[in-house]
């Protein structure tokens, strides 16, 4: 997916790719400035990333449990 297309990568979170991606990149600076910026709302929010973080940690283990196969519908 191209740095371009928002649509696909919004998914509802607060800052992360939205941050990044809402509008088209123009330039490799402006992609890195972007993304320096939403690194520095993380750290602000310490509760938001440890929530993503034990989030994919219970999404690795339900991936585990079904041996690979679909999760989704147990999460």
């Amino acid at each position: 997916m191209s740095p371009g297309s928002s649509a696909e990568l919004i998914q509802g979170e607060s800052g992360g790719k939205r941050e990044i991606y809402t509008r088209k990149v123009e330039t490799r600076e402006e992609l890195l400035t972007r993304i320096l910026h939403a690194c520095a709302q993380v750290k602000e929010c310490p509760n938001q990333l440890r929530s993503a973080t034990q989030q994919l940690s219970t999404r690795a283990a339900k991936c585990i449990e079904v041996d690979g196969g679909l999760s989704e519908h147990v999460l």
